[in-house]
């Protein structure tokens, strides 16, 4: 379904763009990021919630899009996306920590509009919004448990201070005591939307520079079938990847 959509957006676009006989350039570039990332609804699989720490993560990728009158652009491409959420409390003088690493290859899609006249115009500083959608892959996943500064097995951390009722059912999902791939636990699809303000500035013919506020949020449950498990007070709520941050991009423009 979202892979129809992005093709329906897409598609509408381009016709909107032929329609206005706009004049039409192809641009292509790197973008760098730094997001505060987080899980939204904490997957804790029947233990005790834990407060979350600040987690932060670089992102780096690549854009190729098609504008019209340097105006109205259409956006996609590929980003190396580390998401996840560290956690920490001291549970009866026992420090207990989990630490959720995600790793993500990210094709975005996107529509924004630059404010202002830049037909007349092209190259002076202008304001954009933008919003789309991404589906994202999961590549790589990685859930380290610590009890006082010492690593532990999945097993191990959940019989904690026999704080988890299921332990018997932890066991049995992790083969005993740990997981072999922590890519186990997730969904290998994610999905979700993304919105941007920013500005774009040209620092030469056809190099454009932008600095934007971009965050995203998943649309769907991250978490494996098998491991959507209620926590200790017994209620199951879907958890969601949930990112935002500073993102800088340079974009070289064909045809200005």
């Amino acid at each position: 379904i979202m892979k129809n959509s992005f093709k329906f957006l897409a598609l509408t676009i381009f016709l909107f763009f032929q329609n206005q006989n706009l004049q039409a350039q192809v641009f292509v570039g790197g973008d760098a990021a730094y997001f505060l990332t987080t899980i939204v609804n904490q997957n804790n699989y029947g233990f005790t919630d834990l407060d979350y720490e600040f987690t932060g993560n670089p992102t780096f990728g690549l854009s190729i899009g098609y504008a019209g009158f340097n105006k109205h652009h259409v956006q996609t491409g590929v980003k190396f996306l580390k998401l996840g959420q560290k956690y920490s409390s001291k549970l009866d003088n026992v420090n207990h920590s989990r630490n959720v690493e995600l790793n993500y290859i990210m094709i975005p899609l996107s529509y924004k509009m630059v404010f202002g006249d830049t037909e007349s115009n092209s190259y002076a500083t202008r304001a954009f919004f933008s919003i789309g959608g991404y589906v994202a892959l999961l590549n790589r996943a990685e859930t380290t448990w610590s009890l006082d500064g010492k690593e532990v097995s999945l097993v191990d951390f959940h019989q904690s201070q026999n704080r988890n009722g299921d332990i018997l059912g932890i066991a049995q999902l992790a083969g005993g005591s740990d997981l072999e791939d922590d890519k186990d636990h997730f969904e290998s699809v994610d999905f979700g939307v993304t919105v941007s303000v920013g500005f774009r500035t040209f620092i030469t013919d056809g190099l454009a520079l932008n600095l934007e506020f971009l965050g995203g949020y998943g649309l769907g449950d991250m978490n494996a079938e098998d491991w959507r498990l209620k926590d200790s007070s017994g209620v199951y709520d879907a958890s969601h990847n949930a990112f935002a941050g500073v993102q800088l991009g340079l974009h070289y423009y064909f045809g200005l």
